[in-house]
């Protein structure tokens, strides 16, 4: 997908800043 706008973030980070362990996107 295109990259985000000036001054944006990504859904998934701003949803989950930091992710618990063992996430699928961690996967640890």
């Amino acid at each position: 997908m295109p990259a985000p706008a000036s001054g944006r973030v990504a859904p998934e980070s701003a949803q989950q800043p930091t992710p618990a362990p063992g996430s699928s996107s961690e996967g640890g």
